[in-house]
């Protein structure tokens, strides 16, 4: 302690010591009548002076960090010269600041049997301490008894794996020496054997599936009719991670076809019961964003109810009528819709007899939602003998050939297709054949007995007296 003049301090220690923001000291100051005085401190530091009665308070704005030792001075200076009268030492230590191990939390807090909540989430960090964290996520599925700790999760947010039991969760947060822990998220699994309450008033069928072999959870799907007997509405019984139900409505035209089928939505109820349409429909709308939330299928205007537009969910394909376009048409002569006649020739052969005439097949064009035009011939018996894909004005093309008992014999893509143009008969050893085409022989019974992949070895089979496949072997296991 220096002194300077006439002023001195009485029964203090050598310095001033604080350990807390807003605590207070007193000092008495002894001066001579010849040296009034007035104080000079850092501006963290209150001073008021009254008479020789000195009370020094530590303000909140210290900007020293926690834990560590600041030394600083009080000086007493004459009220006229401003000299120096008495240096006072001032000590500030403070404590770190109370540990607080932060919160968590979970949007999902019931799951089913065997399901994730997903994510528990850092809602808050931890402060205080030392200001260096480490975490250790713990488990409990006593109700906070006793808890464990979960190996290998030791960071602010866990990833919650499939639950079987109702389970706390929390997280421990440890700084130095000190431990505390965070609030406590408890996930419940709700068994699902708690039985759907199908609506009374409609028809349904409630289809249950076991999820274990003890009987303890299940799977429930409730399917709703109307009056004539049309599924109308598929209800999941607390299928979502929000142990919501999942609905998809099915709706009809004024011919009684399907028209409509709109995408499965989680609805705001869990009890299986049937849900209006108009509640489904503003639900999905909502739920996707999209108020074409849903398949939608155009039939032509006849009696055979064929299908000339099929729909996509979402508004891009509704409002630019991109759909995939169906028409029906027959084979021509020449161009695109001309169709070659292959046939199995005697032995084990294939034969080109030129092509189908006019008017001999059915013919399917389909347009994709990008422009894009496939072709698919069919003749009488209702066998598909090509399916060609355009690109642009080139042909891509792929032949099914068929014996005289309807087995398929061969199918030819179009590498293979494009060789054999020639009107004549090539046997089952021509390399085109055996490096681009599918060949398959039958027995007596029709039962393949051979098949040859492009650019493999033949596969032999054999079957019982019970028609059953009892062996096969492939160009690898004959070898």
């Amino acid at each position: 302690m220096k002194l300077y003049g006439q002023c001195s301090l009485s029964a203090y220690p050598n310095s001033l010591s604080f350990a807390a923001i807003g605590e207070t000291k007193i000092l008495t100051i002894y001066n001579g009548s010849d040296c009034p005085f007035r104080a000079g401190a850092p501006a963290f530091l209150e001073i008021n002076i009254s008479g020789n009665t000195l009370s020094v308070k530590l303000l909140d704005d210290y900007t020293g960090l926690p834990g560590t030792t600041t030394n600083v001075e009080i000086l007493l200076l004459h009220q006229s010269t401003g000299s120096v009268l008495l240096n006072i030492p001032v000590q500030i230590t403070l404590a770190p600041p109370p540990l607080s191990g932060g919160t968590i939390q979970c949007s999902i807090t019931n799951v089913a049997p065997g399901t994730s909540p997903g994510t528990i989430s850092n809602a808050s960090s931890p402060s205080g301490g030392t200001g260096n964290y480490t975490y250790q996520w713990q488990q409990s599925t006593n109700d906070g008894s006793s808890w464990t700790n979960i190996a290998g999760a030791a960071t602010p947010s866990f990833t919650c794996p499939p639950l079987t039991f109702t389970t706390s969760f929390r997280r421990a947060v440890t700084s130095g020496t000190e431990t505390v822990y965070s609030n406590v998220i408890t996930i419940v699994v709700e068994s699902v054997l708690h039985p759907a309450s199908p609506s009374s008033n409609q028809n349904y069928i409630l289809s249950k599936t076991m999820l274990d072999h003890t009987g303890t959870a299940s799977f429930d799907q409730i399917d709703y009719f109307d009056g004539l007997g049309r599924p109308t509405e598929t209800v999941m019984y607390k299928s979502s991670p929000g142990q919501k139900d999942i609905v998809t409505l099915q709706e009809y035209d004024a011919a009684g076809r399907p028209s409509s089928s709109y995408i499965p939505v989680p609805v705001s109820t869990a009890t299986g019961e049937y849900v209006v349409p108009s509640t489904v429909k503003t639900t999905s709308g909502s739920f996707y964003g999209d108020a074409y939330a849903y398949d939608k299928t155009v039939y032509e205007l006849s009696p055979l109810n064929r299908i000339t537009d099929e729909y996509g969910p979402g508004a891009a394909w509704h409002t630019a009528g991109k759909s995939v376009k169906t028409g029906w048409l027959t084979n021509t002569s020449s161009g695109e819709l001309s169709c070659a006649l292959y046939a199995v020739a005697s032995g084990n052969s294939l034969k080109r007899n030129g092509l189908y005439s006019p008017g001999e097949l059915f013919v399917t064009r389909t347009t994709g939602e990008d422009g894009h035009i496939s072709y698919t011939f069919t003749d009488k018996l209702g066998q598909v003998v090509l399916e060609r894909v355009m690109n642009g004005s080139a042909m891509n093309d792929t032949y099914y050939v068929y014996d005289d008992f309807g087995n398929l014999r061969y199918v030819l893509p179009p590498a293979a297709a494009d060789a054999l143009t020639a009107t004549t008969t090539w046997a089952d050893s021509h390399t085109v054949l055996v490096n681009h085409a599918y060949l398959y022989k039958y027995d007596h019974r029709n039962r393949c007995t051979r098949k040859v992949l492009p650019g493999c070895d033949s596969t032999s089979m054999r079957y019982d007296r019970a028609d059953r496949l009892v062996f096969s072997q492939d160009g690898n296991r004959r070898a």
